[in-house]
């Protein structure tokens, strides 16, 4: 693995993805331990596609912040975005198990194009049977989303959306387009502690891959229930990642992702530059 890579990179873990899964923000959870636990009982509270249903209810804000957190930010990993080339993408499949219960839903990202500014164009896509939600962002450096482009359910029109930052011009009024994120959800090696880590080879959807296995094991004290993290990362594909579990041992759940595809042909399809 090269030094930039893996559990070594201060940007490693992205803690807020999961948990964006129903559109919820932590407050007062300032513990990798306490984050991790709260992110794990709300991804696994409600099957991901029956939040997809519930698609149409969300504002259009709502509903690109769920995609720009879980599919950007994926797996809760938050390191290989230098990684990828222009019109390079990956494809994933996203199972939430409870019991015999198992929910799909696939994610998609591509990297489109990156800009002198240091910003970057990024095409994100979250899908299940029912609902679609698809889009071109321009991401900054700092992983701030600057604007969107998406494709209006109702009209099938090409809409586009301003971010209200202080150095950035809106657009639009409407609050809730907000693409900051919060600092105190990005976990660094400090953060980990006692995590495990080994050489394995693993076999996913897109192929065979030599990968560093990282995984992260915690215990709440207050409810006694156990959960266990786990991430494939390999420098052999782009955005590093190749399979993610959450795992809560005491209720028998599980969130995991696996690495479906590579694709190298990713064009804008909106318009956006």
């Amino acid at each position: 693995m090269k030094q930039s890579s893996g559990i070594q990179r201060r940007t490693m873990v992205r803690l807020i993805a999961v948990a964006m899964l129903l559109v919820v923000g932590f407050t007062g959870c300032g513990t990798l331990d306490a984050v991790m636990s709260d992110a794990l009982g709300t991804a696994l509270s409600r099957p991901a596609e029956r939040m997809m249903a519930d698609i149409a209810g969300l504002t259009d804000a709502l509903a690109f912040q769920l995609t720009f957190t879980q599919v950007f930010f994926l797996g809760g990993y938050g390191a290989g975005y230098d990684d990828f080339a222009e019109g390079e993408g990956t494809t994933w499949q996203i199972r939430a198990r409870e019991g015999r219960d198992t929910s799909v839903v696939n994610a998609e990202r591509a990297l489109l194009r990156r800009n002198t500014d240091g910003s970057a164009w990024w095409y994100l896509r979250y899908q299940s049977e029912e609902s679609e939600l698809e889009y071109e962002a321009r991401i900054d450096a700092e992983f701030r989303a600057m604007e969107v482009y998406f494709r209006d359910p109702e009209t099938g029109e090409i809409r586009h959306r301003v971010f209200d930052h202080p150095d950035v011009a809106s657009d639009t009024d409407d609050e809730d387009w907000d693409g900051d994120y919060d600092d105190d959800f990005i976990a660094t090696e400090d953060d980990f502690g006692d995590y495990r880590r080994e050489r394995v080879r693993i076999t996913v959807g897109a192929g065979t891959f030599d990968a560093d296995h990282i995984v992260y094991d915690y215990r709440d004290e207050e409810t006694g229930e156990e959960f266990e993290y786990h991430w494939w990362v390999s420098d052999q594909v782009p955005g590093e990642l190749v399979k993610y579990e959450w795992i809560s041992a005491t209720e028998g759940t599980t969130l995991s992702g696996e690495l479906m595809q590579i694709r190298r042909d990713y064009r804008t399809r909106f318009g956006a530059y």
